[in-house]
């Protein structure tokens, strides 16, 4: 029996080498996500450590995505110049550095240094793990791998607060760093032993790669995020103004270069691609936003402790793993757009009846609201991505796996903004001891309203996409 497999470049790899790829992949996409989720559920315990005020909170969690994302399309257009695999094991590298230094941060300013790190890191490895699984698998097996995409980065959200929370009780909040750093190390060695013998497929070449785009892109970025962050003041209308600029003068800059980091066709020319892309930035504008949310209410107005808010998660976290396999299965044979549009359905149900819990609601309730949720959020996540891979030539996976990542930290982003706005705005800059609980709701009502309005647009794109036409594969 020949026990080796072609992928589409008609090397062959041994079993060993595909295992070993596909665990390097699992283990990269899980990193980053574990990292954001357990940060969100230590946000109070370091605000209290470190005496916080509840909007500065928001910036523990954004400064990581803000750094992801804002070089996420450079990641990925870099991956399709000298490699994937070199971008891949660089980001290990410099992760590794990043939570060294947060394991020891005793200061705000050190520890959103070191997270910046990391989340650059984990931009760059975000981008490449899709295109590495595509590199050395046949293309049948898209939605399979995708499956396991979706199953790594959904167990990382829901194994944070579960493994994080139990961290946090036992040895504080520095202990979440420093578990990470022998899974780096592993994923280090697997890389250097086995990832790095995969052939390059290198698409592009470094000669006019495209830095002002790559500039231009993270300064609209960056100055977006911060004027969220600063409304409603006059600075922060200031900057969302003047991000919409930038982002149309990037589009405008992206047109006329002959290698672009980001193929504006890819956008415009595919509408499949447009709206698969809008979905996964909205379907993902609730999670992150979410998981900053939940823990401050569990935690702080309903005075419960990290390891009992982790242990809400639990029913979560196997709901994502287990049904984001089933999905990828699924995508294989039935359209995509429709198995994503019912995921965001049922993570819309969700949001719906969150929006009726109080401080004496039953934990049972609120956890088994949030298996809901994230059985909803593993349905929609590997049939898009499944979409939008699926509408791209090969020789731009790595682009679209960047655009891809960013779309999604973006959502992310924009699922943090969105509470920081609005705390601001109803409870003021206050530390957590101070928060008023009645208005702590009504900011927690409006906050998971809008996240609706987000998810239901995010449906109607999901059908939509069904109906254009992108590359079929």
């Amino acid at each position: 029996m020949n026990t080796e497999t072609e992928h589409p470049g008609n090397a062959v790899h041994s079993p060993a080498m595909l295992r070993a790829v596909l665990i390097a992949a699992i283990i990269g996409d899980f990193l980053s996500p574990f990292l954001m989720a357990s940060l969100a559920i230590s946000t109070p315990e370091i605000g209290k450590d470190l005496g916080l005020e509840i909007v500065n909170l928001g910036w523990i969690l954004s400064s990581f995505l803000l750094a992801s994302s804002a070089l996420m399309l450079t990641a990925g257009r870099l991956g399709d110049c000298i490699g994937y695999k070199r971008i891949f094991a660089a980001g290990l590298v410099f992760s590794l550095a990043g939570c060294i230094i947060a394991s020891f941060a005793s200061t705000f300013p050190v520890l959103i240094i070191a997270l910046v790190i990391i989340g650059v890191c984990s931009g760059f490895m975000w981008a490449t793990t899709i295109p590495l699984r595509l590199s050395a698998f046949p293309p049948g097996m898209r939605g399979k791998l995708m499956g396991h995409n979706s199953a790594a980065v959904y167990s990382g959200v829901a194994a944070g607060p579960v493994i994080g929370g139990v961290l946090i009780h036992y040895f504080g909040w520095h202990s979440i760093f420093l578990a990470v750093i022998p899974i780096v190390l592993f994923n280090l060695l697997l890389t250097w032993v086995y990832v790095w013998k995969l052939p390059d497929n290198v698409h592009h070449s470094l000669a006019g790669f495209d830095i002002g785009g790559s500039v231009l892109f993270a300064i609209a970025m960056i100055t977006l995020i911060y004027g969220f962050s600063v409304i409603p003041g006059i600075t922060g209308f200031v900057c969302i103004g003047s991000s919409l600029v930038l982002f149309s003068v990037f589009i405008l800059y992206e047109k006329r270069m002959a290698s672009p980091i980001f193929d504006v066709n890819l956008l415009f020319g595919n509408r499949k691609f447009m709206l698969a892309g809008t979905a996964a930035m909205l379907g993902y504008s609730i999670t992150a936003g979410m998981m900053y949310v939940m823990p401050l209410f569990i935690q702080s107005i309903m005075g419960y402790s990290p390891l009992v808010t982790g242990m809400v998660y639990v029913g979560a976290a196997l709901c994502q793993v287990i049904f984001s396999m089933i999905a990828g299965s699924l995508s294989d044979r039935v359209t995509s757009g429709h198995i994503s549009a019912a995921g965001l359905t049922l993570a819309a149900i969700a949001l719906v009846l969150l929006l009726g819990i109080d401080p004496t609601t039953s934990l049972v309730i609120i956890a088994v609201l949030m298996m809901v949720l994230y059985t909803g959020l593993a349905f929609f996540g590997t049939p898009n991505t499944y979409a939008i891979m699926g509408s791209v030539p090969m020789e731009k996976q790595g682009m679209a796996a960047g655009t891809i990542a960013t779309l999604r930290r973006f959502g992310n982003q924009l699922s943090i903004a969105i509470p920081m706005m609005i705390f601001s705005i109803i409870l003021g800059n206050v530390v957590l001891a101070d928060v008023n609980p009645q208005e702590f709701m009504l900011s927690f009502r409006i906050i998971v309203g809008i996240f609706i309005v987000l998810t239901v647009t995010g449906i109607v794109c999901s059908i939509l996409q069904e109906k254009a036409r992108g590359r079929e594969t």
